[in-house]
């Protein structure tokens, strides 16, 4: 009896070893952990713009208008960066931070609870977008929910492949969806909020240059400095829009060349380097305009 314990430890030891083998090769975790990690930081940095967008277009018009003539403004002060569409583009900009960060948890051997938690996370940003953005299923959420619990609770490096392999390219219409939303938003030549955001900053500075060429005052002419100051500021985040667009378009490939980098020995996709420099050189930019 005890020689057959022995004999079914040692086999169950090597199914396991057997099966660890099969998970990712060293090129493919670091493929997927750069990916995830640059999505994360995207999503992150992104979900911030929005936000910083709208208090800055706030800013701007609040400015212009004391600037104006009484009554020469009655549009409101948050311009086309109202709440509710604010809101749903830090939902889309949170879902792929989320994606990212369920990537990462898979491919760094987390704990199995703080993998479910990134599950979780993952599928309830998906589930809060708006209806017109969402495109994963109930039940394909659900079963990729049971991938990462299968995935946390056996601490099998094959099954944290196989759990991988099937997620990302479910994810592909959902995060390309998502990328070309963003990529529209941040657009400063497109008709979306970038533009909006430009624009707003346009109409400041010629504001502002005007009310200066005409003060007969000192109080109108420091409004006024501070005024041209701030527009210029807020020009100055074309690069940055410029960038976030850039980086959403090439998260979409990126996702692409990652469901066929995992499943290929060899990681030669330009659209996965290319992607993180990217991503790398917009959390540059943010940084040194903050």
């Amino acid at each position: 009896m005890h020689r057959i314990l022995l004999r079914s430890r040692a086999t169950l030891i090597l199914v396991l070893l057997a099966a660890s083998a099969c998970g990712l090769t060293t090129p493919q975790r670091a493929a997927v952990r750069n990916f995830s990690q640059a999505t994360a930081a995207l999503g992150e940095a992104t979900s911030g713009q929005f936000v910083q967008m709208r208090d800055d277009v706030i800013r701007m018009n609040t400015a212009r208008r004391e600037l104006a003539a009484p009554g020469a403004h009655g549009e409101p002060l948050e311009g086309a960066f109202a709440f509710k569409d604010v809101i749903a583009r830090t939902q889309a900009a949170d879902t792929l931070r989320d994606y990212g960060e369920l990537l990462q948890a898979l491919v760094d051997d987390t704990q199995e609870k703080e993998l479910q938690t990134a599950s979780d996370k993952f599928v309830a940003s998906v589930r809060g977008l708006p209806d017109a953005d969402k495109k994963l299923s109930d039940a394909q959420l659900a079963a990729m929910g049971k991938l990462v619990q299968m995935a946390g609770g056996l601490w099998i490096e094959k099954v944290r492949k196989d759990a991988i392999k099937q997620i990302v390219p479910q994810a592909d219409l959902q995060v390309a969806v998502l990328c070309d939303l963003l990529a529209a938003d941040f657009d400063p030549d497109g008709v979306h909020l970038g533009a909006g955001y430009v624009l707003t900053a346009n109409r400041l500075r010629t504001t502002a240059d005007t009310s200066l060429k005409r003060a007969s005052n000192p109080e109108t002419r420091a409004a006024a400095t501070a005024a041209y100051q701030l527009a210029e500021t807020s020009r100055a985040r074309r690069d940055v829009l410029s960038r976030a667009g850039a980086a959403a378009t090439q998260l979409k490939a990126a996702n692409k060349a990652l469901s066929e980098a995992i499943t290929s020995d060899e990681i030669t996709s330009d659209d996965l380097k290319s992607y993180a420099t990217t991503v790398k050189t917009l959390i540059d930019t943010i940084k040194v305009l903050h």
